[in-house]
């Protein structure tokens, strides 16, 4: 039998799960990154240089090492040169459709919209143009940025500005949007499309930080009949976006705010969860490798659909007072502890932490499991009040994470 290569679009720590599943399925992997010296270059068959986003390059890397796969599974910014790269070689993929929406929130705003889930006040506006006239609260972002990079709540029009200035700043192409600020619970739904059809595999409601409301101070995996009711209603107009986009097959991580005017899509991405959502929380829900599914329907192959969880997982992200951080105390033992199943610490040693401006800013977090939702908050909030975050020049019995 020939070998089979997997092209894979990121050599970073977060792509080397990925590279080990795709290996432990008898597939060599090329591995693709812009920048040397990437850890999944030593890990990977091949590698190569190249930028993320450039399509044509990637397209010819694909066609040179005549790969079966293309994936970027964990970050957006290969999102659409994957998709492009594997839709010219006729091989399966989410497709150009539905990266472009996946990749510009301003573009996904309209298909949300036709697709019944976008009924609020919206604007795009290119970086620099005169500032839209905005009475209520709203939040600005750019359209082709991720991890809540450039992402403000405005609550007083004093501040609109200041906001536009900030998302034109994390935009590549200018282009914002300013959308109105919707009160009600924020949901995460990671899924599947296999050949355009949806399953849903997590439902998860977000904790909002209270000192910066874009950001999540926790993620809440729901089990039972709650999980049900809401997927009962966030299903079928999500399909009909799925088919509206023409998406062939990917995993899917959707965001999604349950308003008084009813469900409303924040955000799509089509790949899997960051924070270790795909590598850990899920895999921990489902008792089902999720790297594999991503593998294997970058493949075509048919894969099976993981069961109902049983249990719950919460993600924890922990917190920081504003200083220069030096370490977590505590942290390594908590890894051992049952319950516990996964523990990151993402700052650096001399890194200035505090309120978390977007979502890479966060410090670390945890990934604990329970019975029920009521036992893995339990045992995340124990777990969180052992540590201690040592700042320079601050004692650290006074700083907790």
């Amino acid at each position: 039998m020939s070998e089979r290569w997997l092209q894979v679009l990121g050599a970073g720590p977060w792509q080397l799960p990925v590279i080990r599943c795709a290996q432990a399925l008898g597939l060599r992997v090329l591995a693709v990154d812009r920048e040397p010296g990437r850890p999944g270059f030593e890990l990977a068959d091949r590698h190569a240089l190249c930028d993320l986003m450039d399509a044509e390059g990637q397209t010819r890397l694909a066609r040179e090492h005549r790969v079966q796969g293309v994936l970027q599974p964990t970050s957006d910014i290969g999102v659409a040169a994957a998709a492009a790269a594997a839709e010219d070689l006729g091989l399966p993929g989410p497709g150009r459709r539905a990266a472009s929406l996946a990749c510009d929130k301003g573009a996904l705003f309209e298909a949300a919209r036709a697709a019944g889930l976008a009924e609020r006040r919206s604007e795009r506006l290119q970086a620099g143009a005169p500032q839209p006239s905005w009475n209520g609260p709203c939040v600005v972002k750019p359209v082709d940025n991720q991890g809540g990079r450039g992402v403000s709540q405005v609550l007083r029009p004093q501040d609109l500005q200041a906001a536009l200035q900030r998302a034109a700043a994390n935009s590549r192409s200018g282009r914002l949007l300013v959308d109105e600020w919707l009160m009600g619970d924020e949901y995460i739904l990671d899924g599947l499309v296999q050949r355009g059809q949806l399953h849903a595999l997590g439902l998860a409601r977000k904790r909002r930080d209270p000192d910066n409301p874009t950001v999540a101070v926790g993620i809440d995996y729901l089990v039972g009949a709650e999980r049900e009711a809401l997927l009962t209603r966030m299903m079928p107009p999500m399909q009909a976006l799925i088919e509206q986009a023409n998406w062939g097959s990917s995993l899917l991580h959707a965001e999604l705010i349950d308003a008084p005017q009813g469900l409303q899509l924040i955000d799509l991405a089509a790949r899997g969860g960051g924070a270790m959502i795909m590598s850990h929380a899920l895999p921990a829900l489902l008792e089902a490798d999720i790297g594999e599914l991503a593998v294997r329907l970058a493949l075509g192959e048919p894969v099976q659909v993981p069961r109902t969880p049983r249990l719950a997982v919460c993600i924890e992200f922990l917190r920081c007072p504003p200083g220069r951080f030096e370490a977590f105390e505590g942290l390594e033992a908590l890894r051992e502890q049952p319950g516990i199943v996964a523990v990151h610490q993402a700052a650096k040693s001399g890194q200035m932490v505090g309120i978390a401006l977007d979502k890479d800013a966060r410090p670390g977090w945890l990934i604990c499991i329970g019975s029920d939702l009521a036992t893995a908050r339990d045992e995340a909030e124990r777990a969180r009040r052992s540590l201690r975050v040592r700042l320079q020049g601050v004692d650290p019995s006074l700083a907790l994470a």
